[in-house]
């Protein structure tokens, strides 16, 4: 029966434990990187859901003054895959002018979790 000997130049490979070493930081460096990108492609989503959030809520609200949406009053609507709920309610200044409290809370239907409140105060002439 023919045996392998390890030379002196260390020809005859690696071990197995050194194959299962190598094996092991291998499998554990992808898992820390798939981890990284998903948490990545995560924050990237997130972060585009709530730039749209803004801009609704900045058209929103626009639209709300322009209309002179100035009386007490709660509107709820959606726009696309979001839910908003717009609420008027006056601020006591005595002696100034007639300011309303606009307040616009806005929730991404597929992801209830987010949700933003906007407030804006406007003026009644």
């Amino acid at each position: 029966m023919k045996t392998f000997e390890r030379t002196s130049d260390g020809e005859a490979g690696f071990t197995l434990i050194e194959t299962i070493v190598a094996f092991a930081v291998i499998s554990v460096s992808l898992a820390v990187a798939v981890k990284a990108i998903s948490v990545s492609l995560h924050n990237a989503e997130r972060s585009r859901i709530e730039a749209d959030m803004r801009l609704v809520a900045k058209a929103q609200l626009s639209q709300m003054v322009l209309e002179d949406f100035l009386h007490e009053a709660v509107q709820k609507g959606r726009d696309g895959p979001y839910s908003w709920t717009l609420s008027a309610k006056p601020l006591a200044i005595y002696g100034g002018p007639e300011v309303k409290t606009l307040t616009l809370e806005i929730t991404h239907n597929a992801r209830p979790k987010l949700t933003s409140k906007y407030i804006t105060f406007a003026r009644s002439d």
